[in-house]
């Protein structure tokens, strides 16, 4: 069953990742929303990026780094520490 669900997020979301601890979930999708970082346990969005379509999201699987997809014109690929937008 379910125990927890996420609503806020707008929009069909194409991928996910946990943070390395679990703490925390990203998504991104096809639309113009960016990335969208929520706590896990309570749901609440705590961090989002104005990259527009980002189809591909990942946490590091050793820290709070974040890479995700953007539209080529943008540059294709992007990596932020996640601890600055978390904290």
């Amino acid at each position: 069953y379910c125990k927890r669900s996420i609503a806020d997020m707008m929009g069909p979301v194409r991928s996910i990742s946990f943070s390395w601890e679990g703490g925390y979930v990203a998504g991104g999708g096809n639309e113009d929303k960016g990335v969208e970082v929520f706590h896990v346990d309570s749901g609440e969005s705590v961090a989002k990026t104005d990259s527009g379509l980002s189809p591909e999201v990942a946490f590091s699987p050793k820290d709070y780094s974040l890479a995700y997809a953007v539209h080529e014109a943008q540059g294709g690929l992007r990596v932020i520490n996640g601890a600055s937008i978390l904290s």
